[in-house]
């Protein structure tokens, strides 16, 4: 008769509150030289994929390795241009995540959604159109991998004064992609004395709506944050101090240095700028 059957997935929420929550989908934005792709690389065992144009895989190449969740668990990263090409990474991260190699599938999302609309045929609207489609589907098949956190990265969209957004490709996806992941961040630089950092905005951060879904658990900002130190705040293991400083429960807090500038977008950290050669960061599997 044309009847589909549906299911529905039970959600139970308890009385009492619940356990340690895992951030199971990130999208990070900030400008060229942030640190996006070396955040992302420090979640547990990153498949990292990006475009051939954004060369982010020298940021995973020369990151400290001090900033890897397991020292002896190396990113894996891959160099995309179109659709069919992130399939076969696809297909082949859900093979290691069975085999427990991969608990991260990240994505660079600003380059790769040019290069699919580049790469795309017919006019325009279609090639918008088939970018859009593929973005949802891609994004509804991560998601479906049992036990996967996914990682996005994407540059800022400036062009409306009002509101920034993660700059991908066409009007649709950069609207709609932060009210579909768990934690929508900005991470950006900052002159600390005679140190650069990182400064992670969980919280509305100028004309950036960062949010989170996880209450007073995680801070309005943190500073060089990595994925075990955010595991750690969410925890508890970690407080952080009204500046953004990570620092062990009961530890003494001391006053920071006064930043040297405002802020702002310096050069990268851990980011080396170079021609991409062969992709893979680990060995062949």
């Amino acid at each position: 008769c044309g009847i589909r059957a549906r299911t529905m997935r039970l959600i139970e929420i308890g009385i009492d509150p619940p356990g340690t929550p895992i951030v199971r989908s990130f999208l990070v934005v900030g400008e060229t030289g942030a640190g996006k792709t070396v955040l992302v690389a420090s979640f547990p065992r990153v498949y990292w994929i990006g475009s051939e144009r954004e060369d982010g895989a020298e940021a995973i190449k020369y990151m400290d390795r001090a900033l890897w969740y397991e020292r002896d668990r190396p990113p894996i990263a891959r160099a995309v241009k179109t659709i069919a090409d992130v399939d076969a990474c696809l297909k082949e991260a859900v093979m290691l995540v069975e085999k427990g190699v991969v608990r991260t599938i990240a994505l660079e999302l600003s380059c790769y959604s040019d290069d699919v609309v580049r790469s795309s045929e017919g006019d325009a609207r279609s090639k918008y159109g088939t970018l859009e489609q593929h973005m949802t589907v891609l994004d509804s098949r991560l998601k479906a991998i049992p036990s996967t956190i996914v990682a996005y990265n994407a540059l800022p969209d400036r062009r409306n004064p009002e509101v920034t957004l993660p700059l991908i490709a066409g009007r649709a996806l950069g609207p709609r992609l932060p009210a579909v992941v768990s934690a929508y961040v900005y991470l950006r630089t900052e002159s600390v004395g005679e140190r650069l950092d990182r400064v992670l905005h969980l919280a509305p951060y100028g004309t950036v709506t960062c949010r989170h879904r996880y209450g007073s658990r995680l801070p309005a900002v943190l500073r060089n944050p990595t994925y075990r130190i955010i595991e750690d705040v969410i925890a508890g293991r970690l407080v952080v101090d009204s500046v953004g400083n990570a620092i062990p429960l009961g530890a003494p807090v001391l006053p920071p240095p006064p930043p040297l500038d405002g802020g702002g977008n310096g050069a990268g950290v851990g980011a080396v700028l170079g021609t991409l050669p062969a992709i893979d960061v680990l060995p062949t599997i």
